[in-house]
């Protein structure tokens, strides 16, 4: 068989390749993450959100906690935040319990937040939750998680076109791994110091609750002599701006029995 094309396959080959190039082109521009606020970026979050909400347990390896008590707590927080917004958010919020080790919480897109049960366990009332939450809750308003996937736009589409497991998960993978710039998550702290001072609950429990976080002696020296580079704040910045952040008046406590939930989440 000869190895030299014809020209009539050689024109063929040119043509094929040339209506996958644009194709391709044209899936691309299609699927890209539409801009904030538009009716196809809601469309776009709601949809990503629905595939990682139905295999949540799976890519985390975590079972989903529903408890009653932890349940009505958290609502009762929620509730009290979003009475703290000056506008309500692009979504409104779905907050999952994980049953994860690390103490750690994250936003996906479409509004979902994830905290793990380490995290209420180690949160020493409902207050520094609230903290916590406030701040995811800005990631949810500035659409954080949506523009973190458009450096990863081909999975997240893959994602949402075919409904893959393995893409899915993948898509999930790299919301929990993702670090967001310092920029983005100062603007989430200001967004929660806001929110937080609004719902009448003094900012400073972020900080209270940043301080408490364990810390290994490597993450100490960075954060203490090379700042420049994390791509966090450094954590002694951000429990200061919580403690400097404005708030007048007295902290109405939330009405959640904290020890309940407590004693609902300890490990059997």
């Amino acid at each position: 068989m000869s190895g030299k094309f014809s020209a009539r396959e050689l024109f063929l080959l040119i043509a094929g390749l040339a209506v996958l190039l644009i194709g391709s082109w044209g899936l691309v521009v299609w699927l890209t993450v539409p801009s904030p606020g538009s009716n196809d970026q809601a469309a776009w979050e709601l949809t990503v959100k629905r595939l990682i909400r139905g295999q949540l347990e799976t890519a985390l390896n975590a079972t989903e906690i529903r408890k009653p008590v932890t349940t009505k707590a958290l609502a009762t927080i929620a509730k009290r935040l979003d009475d703290g917004l000056r506008s309500p958010l692009p979504y409104p919020v779905e907050i999952v319990v994980a049953d994860l080790p690390e103490i750690n919480a994250f936003t996906f897109p479409g509004g979902l937040i994830v905290v793990s049960r380490s995290l209420l366990l180690h949160a020493k009332d409902p207050e520094e939750v609230a903290a916590v939450l406030a701040h995811e809750m800005g990631h949810v308003a500035y659409h954080d998680s949506a523009n973190s996937l458009k450096s990863g736009l081909l999975l997240a589409s893959l994602a949402v076109l075919t409904n893959n497991q393995g893409a899915v998960d993948e898509l999930i993978q790299t919301v929990t791994k993702n670090a967001f710039a310092r920029s983005v998550e100062d603007r989430a702290d200001e967004f929660a110091f806001e929110v937080l001072t609004r719902a009448k609950i003094r900012p400073s429990r972020l900080a209270d609750f940043l301080a408490s976080l364990p810390e290994s002696p490597q993450g100490k020296f960075v954060q203490k002599n090379l700042p420049y580079l994390l791509d966090h704040p450094a954590q002694q910045q951000r429990i200061q701006k919580a403690r400097q952040a404005p708030f007048t008046g007295n902290e109405d406590p939330l009405p959640v029995d904290w020890a309940a939930v407590n004693e609902e989440l300890a490990p059997r």
